[in-house]
């Protein structure tokens, strides 16, 4: 399992946000022609993304989300981090 990517759905989000979030993460890593899968834990023996809700800020009926993604390689080592607004 060395070489696929284990995609961990979001923390702080709810159940359905996390897995959608992260279904799309791994999708969008397959698409780019690397094996990727949705797990619920990080993969010690390779890569993982993994992510959590930094903020959360209601405005009208939509909820915005600041989510900071990281890349990890084997045993968790912080490889690097992305922020994003949804």
């Amino acid at each position: 399992m060395s070489e696929v990517v284990f995609v961990v759905p979001l923390e702080g989000s709810p159940a359905q946000t996390a897995l959608v979030l992260a279904d799309a993460i791994a999708a969008e890593i397959r698409d780019s022609n690397h094996p990727a899968i949705l797990a619920y834990e990080p993969n010690q023996m390779g890569a993982s993304v993994v992510g959590k809700v930094v903020t959360a800020d209601q405005r009208g009926n939509v909820i915005w989300l600041t989510v900071e993604w990281a890349i990890r390689a084997p045993y968790g080592t912080h490889v690097a981090s992305y922020q994003q607004h949804v």
